[in-house]
């Protein structure tokens, strides 16, 4: 999940907040993380206990909940690997001599990716993707005190602008939308844990303990982000490019021109492997996830490798499509990812919300009564949002 979390929503979306609007979306980022914490940990929870994962449980409480889940699945599948392709592809082309379009460098970074899952290799890119993930949050901690010790950019007469307006609504809920992650990880999580269960011994404990650490290592790494873009960008009058290639490059330079320039090329592989990491857990953890889906729907609750191989293979053909369609767009096709994500969100929390609550979980993992009334303000928080921003849509 951490993998999957620690990529757009913080190299983009939170480095966006702060250099946008400063500290002001700081308790913002840390709200909307604490009130989704109830359903990411729903996965946990419910697997845990049943041994079976969120979607089966979807299916027991009804065939519609499966095929509603199935449908947002299906789309969010092929928008969120789209939008984290063309950004591996955009930062693949930072290192190569010779400039070369969007759509052939996402070509050779699907075409990796597709060998990696298709060869069976997952496992093992898994833990390098944890070695980089590790590597990134010492190095981008690294690069927030250095920037806290250069000082803000940004002169103390400059003011910021105030993102508590109506215009700014849209803003918001790309933030939000992959904070920490799409909310439909969770089913994905839950696959995860289903096959780990299958291999090693898996205790409530040892479940959360994991789990937390993870969640809490994304809620303050975005926080690390968002001070980043408000100590080095905030202020500085530097507009962030919304092609590929050119916003790759301000991103290297954000941790450079602030850790130092002998880091550059460090902090261009990090970020590159680490937005690979997302993009091919989000390939294997959606089609797995569909490829589930259908089989509960015919009665079986096996992922078949020959079906998950048929499902990923249309994902990538349709994605990199998508790609084609929206080669010098990265903000903007990222900016679409994260709304898709915000508006569906509600879905998956209150499926989550509700499995949890009509099943008997260990004492262990019920979390108290604060965890049940935390998940009803994170519903009202949730779907009050979306209200909001349905309304400043539409009307």
């Amino acid at each position: 999940m951490a993998t999957a979390a620690i990529g757009g929503s913080h190299l983009v979306a939170a480095t966006q907040a702060g250099a946008n609007y400063g500290w002001q979306l700081a308790l913002l980022i840390l709200a909307v993380n604490i009130f989704k914490y109830p359903f990411f940990r729903a996965a946990v929870s419910y697997t845990v206990s049943s041994g079976q994962s969120l979607q089966q449980g979807y299916a027991r409480m009804g065939r519609g909940y499966l095929v509603a889940a199935l449908g947002v699945n299906c789309i969010a599948a092929v928008v969120n690997a789209a939008a984290l392709l063309m950004f591996s592809a955009s930062l693949l082309g930072y290192f190569l001599p010779v400039a070369l379009p969007i759509p052939i460098l996402s070509a050779l970074v699907l075409a990796s990716i597709l060998f990696i899952l298709l060869a069976g290799h997952f496992s093992a890119m898994n833990k390098i993707a944890k070695l980089i993930m590790f590597v990134l949050v010492v190095s981008t901690l690294v690069a927030a005190t250095a920037a806290a010790v250069n000082g803000p950019v940004a002169p103390a007469s400059f003011k910021s602008e105030s993102p508590w307006s109506l215009v700014a609504i849209g803003f918001l809920v790309v933030t939000m939308g992959w904070m920490p992650a799409p909310i439909e990880i969770s089913a994905i999580t839950s696959l995860w844990l289903k096959r780990q269960k299958q291999t090693q011994s898996v205790t409530p404990t040892s479940a959360l303990f994991d789990f937390n650490l993870g969640y809490i290592t994304t809620m303050l790494l975005a926080l690390v982000f968002l001070a980043l873009g408000a100590l080095v960008l905030h202020g500085s009058g530097q507009v962030l490019a919304s092609g590929g290639i050119g916003f790759s490059q301000q991103l290297v330079d954000l941790y450079a021109n602030t850790i130092g320039e002998w880091s550059r090329w460090l902090i261009a592989i990090i970020a590159f492997l680490c937005i690979f990491g997302s993009a091919l857990t989000v390939y294997d953890g959606y089609c797995r996830a569909i490829t589930e889906a259908f089989s509960l729907l015919k009665g079986s609750a096996d992922i078949p490798q020959k079906q998950f191989s048929g499902v990923l293979t249309v994902v990538a053909i349709i994605s990199f499509t998508i790609v084609l369609f929206f080669k010098s767009a990265l903000l903007a096709m990222l900016g679409f990812a994260m709304t898709l994500a915000f508006i569906t969100t509600p879905l998956f929390a209150w499926l989550n919300h509700r499995l949890v609550k009509m099943s008997s979980l260990d004492e262990t993992l019920k979390g108290g009564r604060w965890l049940v009334v935390l998940s009803y303000v994170g519903l009202v928080y949730l779907f009050g949002f979306l209200a909001v921003f349905l309304w400043w849509k539409f009307i």
